[in-house]
């Protein structure tokens, strides 16, 4: 993402002070540098790039959080690297892939394991933090055939697209 001084900032799955990951801002002019760091509480291995929200940039990780599963994180210039949501077995784990910014102002992302049958999941996240399940893998069976969804989403209209590993 580019913010409006010009400066280049971007998700890297490993390093920060930690190395549980860390945010890069990449000036116009001049070396890169740390613009925030994961630990345990926001999350390890952001994955995916970040997409914009208002003065907030929101992405995700496939790693810790208060359940070990990720989480959806904010950052802000003026407020720094805040937790938006938990990912849990649930609701879908181990997210994959960059979030896509949804026609309604949502975000629709994937989650390669949870959702009710362990198969991963299609959620959506609100800019505050609100996730919901909207798909559950079902694996080799069911409505929802398919297992271990991979990459991003694709959106034409209303309908939302994407491919899985396996199953199906």
């Amino acid at each position: 993402v580019i913010e409006a001084s010009g400066a280049l900032i971007f998700p890297l799955a490993a390093g920060g002070a930690g190395g549980s990951g860390a945010l890069v801002r990449l000036p116009a002019a001049g070396p890169p540098a740390v613009a925030a760091a994961f630990g345990a509480a926001t999350g390890a291995t952001p994955v995916g790039g970040l997409v914009v929200s208002g003065n907030s940039l929101i992405g995700v990780t496939a790693a810790d959080g208060a359940s070990g599963r990720g989480t959806a994180y904010s950052y802000a210039a003026t407020t720094g690297l805040s937790l938006l949501a938990d990912f849990t077995s649930s609701g879908g784990a181990l997210s994959e892939g960059p979030l896509l910014a949804g026609n309604s102002g949502d975000f629709f992302g994937v989650s390669r394991e949870g959702g009710l049958g362990g198969h991963g999941s299609v959620y959506k996240l609100t800019a505050a933090g609100a996730r919901t399940r909207i798909v559950s893998f079902t694996g080799t069976g069911g409505a929802a055939r398919g297992r271990r969804p991979r990459g991003p989403l694709a959106q034409v209209e209303v309908n939302f697209y994407g491919v899985t590993e396996a199953g199906g």
